[in-house]
């Protein structure tokens, strides 16, 4: 798709983009399985943290970076209400 590929120009990562989506393979299923979510959740919160900190340094419009936040906003509903276990490990209140 060519806007696809002009918009991966624009961010500046054409070289890794490839690594960047099998990163975030990776830690989707890290995510996913429960001995690892926590590992899981922090990392993707840091991957979409530092998607949304380029998109808004580059000038993006909101409209383009508004799906990571919904993304974070999904993470913390997800990690509220199913796993409050990786919420107290977070907080570090879990023995």
């Amino acid at each position: 798709d060519p806007a696809m590929i002009a918009y991966v120009e624009k961010l500046g990562v054409g070289p890794i983009a490839m690594q960047l989506g099998i990163a975030k393979i990776i830690i989707a299923a890290l995510y996913l399985f429960p001995r690892t979510s926590t590992v899981g959740f922090v990392l993707m919160v840091g991957y979409y943290g530092g998607a949304l900190a380029t998109n808004i340094t580059h000038g993006f419009a909101f409209a383009e970076y508004a799906m990571l936040l919904v993304v974070f906003a999904l993470l913390t509903l997800d990690a509220w209400l199913r796993k409050p276990e990786l919420l107290a490990r977070l907080k570090g209140t879990m023995a």
